[in-house]
């Protein structure tokens, strides 16, 4: 079943056997008493249905819907020896969550700057940025950051998330410390 859509539908009593579902939905449907087995389901959607009494064997599926920032704590009187916490809208690949570490070079998926060119970054302390659910991740900075002044924080769209889904698109926000 490839590049299909099965909408407002009923499956019933059905088997499918060593077979290929490709870039399709499958919505506000009911698939019941069936089989799915060895087969797999790639870049498609199943929403609003109701799979029940299935089996579901031997399968690989993955999910196609790209990552989105879903908060920070970024502020206009962020205190300049806070930490960033930055929470996706699902679980991301940690491996593609990295940070500048070793010095003022702005390498690493995620940059602290107070450039919009970004010719120069904030130092994160070592092993950041930390998470304890792969969803929300946290910056600390390895040295307060200035007062009175604007960061620019950016996110390139090569962080993931385990399906290999690149971020929808690259986030830009700011905070700025207090006077004092």
């Amino acid at each position: 079943i490839d590049n299909s859509t099965i909408a407002n539908s009923t499956i019933s009593n059905s088997y499918l056997d060593n077979s290929t579902i490709d870039n399709s939905t499958i919505s506000n449907s009911t698939i019941d008493n069936s089989t799915i087995d060895n087969s797999t389901i790639d870049n498609s959607t199943i929403g609003n249905s109701t799979i029940s009494n299935d089996n579901i064997t031997n399968q690989t599926m993955t999910e196609s819907v790209a990552p989105t920032v879903d908060s920070t704590n970024l502020s206009s009187n962020f205190a300049a020896d806070s930490n960033i916490r930055i929470t996706f809208s699902e679980v991301m690949d940690p491996d593609t969550i990295t940070t500048n570490t070793g010095n003022t070079q702005c390498s690493g998926n995620i940059k602290l700057s107070t450039s919009s060119s970004f010719s120069s970054c904030v130092r994160m302390s070592p092993g950041d940025p930390s998470t304890s659910d792969n969803k929300t991740f946290t910056l600390d900075p390895s040295s307060p950051l200035e007062l009175k002044e604007s960061y620019k924080l950016r996110i390139l769209e090569h962080v993931k998330d385990p399906s290999g889904n690149n971020l929808e698109e690259q986030f830009d926000g700011t905070l700025t410390t207090p006077d004092d």
